[in-house]
């Protein structure tokens, strides 16, 4: 019965079916933005730190950040942009991500390498402990947007599965 149920989406299409594949794309995108934010930080920053020799984790890292602030920008606009038509409070909060995001790749991050190259531990731990910041922010803010998309309710079953 519950195949069929799913079935009968594909086959009877409700009325809204573009906006629920719109909804389902923006949710899907935030998930992934949701996902990808802790990733570097969480998994790859510490393995590195882990495995390898100072002299080669900050080079590393230092390469690696500019192309996750641009992934995260990326897929924080293309999420903006899914959710626009469909929810305008989830696309500002998404945009306020991407827009922070946009700050702390361009002005934040030379702040933070200009502070670690001066080995001004005081500035560095600031500026790092700021950019940790944002990111835990723009993690809350983005569970929040992904609550926000509409969904579609699997609950109720079509007439025509009914009559199967």
């Amino acid at each position: 019965m519950a195949s069929i149920c799913a079935l009968s989406a594909f086959i009877e299409p409700p009325e809204n079916h573009g906006t629920d594949m719109l909804s389902s794309a923006a949710l899907l995108v935030t998930a992934i933005l949701l996902g990808g934010i802790p990733l570097l930080n969480l998994c790859f920053a510490p393995v590195l730190f882990k495995q390898l020799p100072m002299e080669q984790v900050r080079p590393l890292l230092r390469g690696t950040f500019p192309y996750y602030y641009a992934a995260v920008i990326a897929v924080g606009a293309l999420a903006t942009a899914l959710a626009l038509p469909i929810n305008v409070t989830a696309a500002v909060i998404l945009a306020v991500i991407t827009l922070s995001t946009v700050y702390a790749r361009q002005i934040l991050m030379l702040q933070i390498n200009a502070a670690a190259d001066a080995e001004n531990k005081k500035a560095f731990g600031r500026l790092h402990g700021l950019s940790v910041v944002i990111q835990l922010i723009q993690r809350g803010l983005c569970a929040r947007a992904a609550r926000t998309c509409p969904r579609r309710h699997s609950g109720s079953i079509s007439p025509s599965a009914r009559r199967a």
